[in-house]
């Protein structure tokens, strides 16, 4: 399964697309490898909006993969300021 590369959205381009989709997915699962399928499925089927919530075990660590395997834009947080929200 080929998940076509996505170019990093701007700050401009998150404002556009919250308004045009008004859907965020927000994946809540039990274990990361459900969760990065399922984002990866999610984003294959065209959803624009996925959060991982951070109760999501290695949830830092899936939405930094998915942003560089998979060119989903991470844009909630940065792999820079991650450690600052770790407990």
């Amino acid at each position: 399964m080929a998940i076509t590369q996505r170019p990093l959205v701007t700050r401009r381009d998150q404002i556009r697309i919250f308004s045009e989709d008004r859907v965020v997915v927000v994946v809540r699962v039990p274990t990361a490898e459900l969760a990065d399928r399922t984002a990866r499925l999610l984003a294959e089927s065209g959803v624009r909006l996925i959060e991982i919530t951070l109760t999501v075990p290695d949830a830092f660590e899936i939405i930094e993969r998915l942003s560089s395997d998979a060119g989903i834009a991470d844009t909630a947080r940065s792999s820079a300021r991650a450690p600052s929200y770790r407990t």
